[in-house]
């Protein structure tokens, strides 16, 4: 699969000592959808649940982008 090459590319570490920063993404990505479906039903006036579903995996997979950064590469 595409996205799996991709992912097997990035070397960056997130947290110390050696967790990736692409392992960390997708653990935070499977937490996320665990806590969505635990929200109530009426989040879904707000946006539908396709849109949450969407949101949740962006924000997930990006929130730690900058951690990709040769200065926070350097850092850490």
């Amino acid at each position: 699969m595409e996205s799996e090459y991709i992912y097997s590319k990035i070397k960056w570490i997130s947290h110390p000592p050696d967790k990736k920063w692409i392992e960390h993404s997708l653990r935070v990505e499977e937490l996320s959808k665990k806590f969505l479906k635990d929200l109530p039903d009426c989040i879904n006036v707000l946006l539908p649940g396709e849109v949450w579903q969407i949101l949740i995996n962006n924000i997930s997979f990006f929130h730690d982008i900058g951690k990709g950064t040769k200065y926070f590469q350097d850092y850490i």
